[in-house]
């Protein structure tokens, strides 16, 4: 064998290393992306869910109870001016 082949072999397997280092680095970015992307999702839903819930509590308020919040909040404003 020549050596110019042997060197060339050489070159070939570097190359076939580092186009397999770069593949795998883009599967672990992309990996990381979707654990991301995944949690953000996770965050809004939770976040859409104590909203809804929110509204939710309001809807079954009693409206007696409505009546007498409001009531209390126009007190307080009074009770705020008179001092």
């Amino acid at each position: 064998m020549h050596p110019t082949n042997n060197n060339n072999d050489g070159r070939q397997q570097r190359r076939r290393q580092q186009r397999q280092q770069q593949r795998q680095q883009q599967r672990q970015q992309q990996q990381q992306q979707q654990q991301q992307q995944q949690q953000q999702r996770q965050r809004q839903q939770e976040h859409q869910r104590q909203l809804s819930c929110r509204r939710r509590c309001r809807r079954t308020v009693w409206p007696e109870e409505r009546k007498s919040s409001r009531r209390a909040a126009a007190f307080s404003v009074q009770f705020q001016r008179s001092e």
